[in-house]
């Protein structure tokens, strides 16, 4: 019986042992996962401020262009404004042999006149004819040469400006 008593004993503290090394273990675990998340919620809170960044920066360059597009949303009524645009835009493309300006027919007039200043200051061998469309909103222009064409309107300048200012950020 004493043999019994004391191998219950043994069985006892061996069972005490293996309890005692199954929770170390599972501490020892618990912490490590803890420590892992942990880690990864420092990271992902030290990337926060940036995300944030970058998001706020987002908002503002839209919240901008949207006010800019709201006050230029009327056309330009300024013929001297339009014909200014015209000639500058003509004065990068002197070397194309054929040239189509693109116009609201209320501009017609002013294309023709912006044509003959630019005639004048010009040494220009272009053709460049002035073609009325409708289609084309009244203070803008589209420029046609061979193979390609520039658009000469807010909606246009504001999308190649947000394209610019999304590409760039604004803290760097």
């Amino acid at each position: 019986m004493a043999t019994a008593v004391s191998k219950s004993r043994e069985i006892i503290r061996a069972a005490e042992q293996e309890a005692d090394l199954i929770r170390e273990q599972a501490r020892r675990e618990g912490l490590a996962q803890a420590q892992r998340e942990a880690a990864s919620f420092l990271l992902s809170a030290a990337d926060y401020p940036r995300k944030l960044t970058e998001r706020i920066e987002a908002e503002l360059i839209d919240l901008a262009l949207d006010v800019v597009e709201e006050l230029l949303a009327t056309p330009f009524s300024d013929p001297q404004l339009l014909k200014a645009r015209i000639i500058r835009a003509l004065s990068s493309y002197l070397l194309q042999p054929v040239l189509t300006l693109r116009v609201n027919p209320s501009d017609e007039t002013i294309a023709q006149a912006a044509l003959e200043e630019f005639s004048a200051i010009a040494d220009c061998a272009s053709a460049i004819s002035v073609a009325p469309t409708s289609s084309v909103n009244q203070g803008s222009f589209i420029l046609c040469a061979d193979g390609c064409s520039i658009k000469a309107d807010i909606p246009t300048h504001l999308a190649a400006i947000r394209r610019a200012l999304n590409r760039k950020p604004c803290h760097a």
